[in-house]
């Protein structure tokens, strides 16, 4: 009887201690994905000025420097950021590789967390930019978009910025939506016609958990923030704004 005790201590103990290990990684891991990107605001912020911005105001006049991490990685076509967020990263792009970055880092490497890409089917003009970002659970790449499940919160971050390297656009939040991966949203690149526009738009404001009070028109570029809600493979939150 002592020996099967034994055996089963040994056996209990080596799986607590394989748990700890574990878990012990895991917080390495994200500790280090988080240097990486304070390392990548200070190559384009200057070291120095990587704090977030309280206000859009402010964030402007400390543009980021996207030459020098295009220099460093040509897949980067810009940086989005949210005042008083965590998000706040560049966005990578790769038509022919469009999941690339899905859990890759800025040089390459495997990611746990990945790096915000937009849609491979996407150009810097099209009618609808779709940008995609893990929900990670200690709150980084898109886990704060989550919080727009509650109108307060956007009442408080209505304004998206996406900066490229000719330009800074604002974007105004219109529709807060939690979807499937198969829906039409998603096929939404380029409305091609007013009509196929208007369509669009009609049908996320109607899924929008809330009014926003905001409905675009046609001319007016829309970018998508899409990420998982962890509660099924199929399951997305996303977040639609049209430019101001």
């Amino acid at each position: 009887m002592k020996k099967w005790y034994r055996f089963g201590m040994i056996i209990l103990l080596a799986v607590v201690g394989f748990s700890v290990f574990m878990v012990y990684r895991e917080l390495r891991i994200q500790q280090r994905e988080k240097k990486d990107f304070q390392e990548l605001r200070e190559m384009a912020y200057g070291k120095g000025n990587v704090q977030r911005s309280k206000s859009i105001e402010k964030f402007h006049e400390k543009k980021r420097n996207l030459l020098t991490l295009q220099e460093k990685n040509s897949d980067c076509v810009g940086w989005l950021y949210i005042s008083d967020t965590q998000i706040n990263y560049p966005v990578m792009h790769t038509p022919c590789e469009p999941q690339k970055y899905l859990n890759k880092n800025f040089d390459g490497a495997y990611s746990y967390s990945g790096i915000p890409f937009l849609d491979g089917r996407c150009e810097l003009d099209s009618d609808n930019l779709i940008f995609y970002g893990h929900n990670m659970n200690n709150g980084t790449m898109f886990a704060d978009v989550m919080k727009y499940a509650e109108r307060d919160y956007f009442v408080k971050h209505q304004t998206i910025v996406f900066e490229t390297l000719t330009e800074c656009r604002e974007y105004v939040i219109f529709a807060v939506m939690k979807t499937g991966t198969a829906d039409n949203w998603y096929y939404f690149i380029n409305a091609g016609i007013p009509e196929a526009y208007d369509e669009f738009v009609e049908r996320a404001k109607m899924k929008s958990l809330y009014d926003t009070e905001v409905t675009p028109i046609y001319g007016k570029q829309i970018l998508t923030l899409s990420t998982c809600t962890n509660r099924g493979k199929e399951e997305r939150f996303l977040i639609a704004a049209v430019k101001k």
